[in-house]
């Protein structure tokens, strides 16, 4: 009986001890980005990608492990300087900025932007990404987005006109 007692309870334990392990934590992943792979209308002004990572990421413990992990290339293929910043206030987000203080670095409009996170990312913790991640957007066109807002604007100094005008002769007639 003593014999049954203490394989059952090695068996439980066995069981117990290997559920953790089940429950592991898969290493560091990409949870969401800002703006999202594919999408159209992100801004040009502060162009940049908000990456949020399933694990922290701090400047001071990875700011030099993950230089070069995040390139920006332009539409031509052009590779463009970038600034990576660290949130350390919200874990695992990191912002990757187009560097606007270099010359050659201006966002253009209707533009398509692919952000390439590198396999070799590291967080915290030593985790590593371990695959390669692409980040494609287009910017917002900003000639249709100026010249809607001119039309809208000329419809409502318009109407405004026109009611105006009613008013006053209204007025004039009483």
């Amino acid at each position: 009986m003593k014999r049954i007692g203490a394989i059952l309870m090695t068996v439980a334990l066995i069981m117990m001890l290997s559920v953790s392990f089940c429950f592991a934590d898969s290493g560091l992943t990409i949870e969401n980005t800002y703006p999202e792979d594919g999408s159209t209308g992100a801004s040009i002004e502060n162009l940049g990608v908000k990456i949020h990572f399933n694990e922290n990421m701090t400047e001071k413990v990875v700011g030099k492990a993950n230089s070069g992990c995040f390139q920006l290339y332009d539409e031509d293929g052009k590779k463009l300087p970038t600034k990576v910043l660290y949130n350390d206030k919200v874990e695992g987000e990191v912002l990757v900025l187009l560097d606007t203080n270099s010359k050659t670095a201006q966002a253009e409009s209707n533009t398509e932007y692919t952000l390439k996170v590198s396999r070799n990312t590291v967080d915290d913790a030593g985790n590593v990404l371990g695959k390669d991640t692409t980040i494609t957007f287009k910017t917002l066109n900003q000639s249709v987005n100026t010249m809607v807002s001119m039309g809208m604007m000329v419809v409502m100094f318009g109407g405004i006109m026109i009611i105006s005008a009613k008013t006053a002769k209204k007025a004039a007639e009483e």
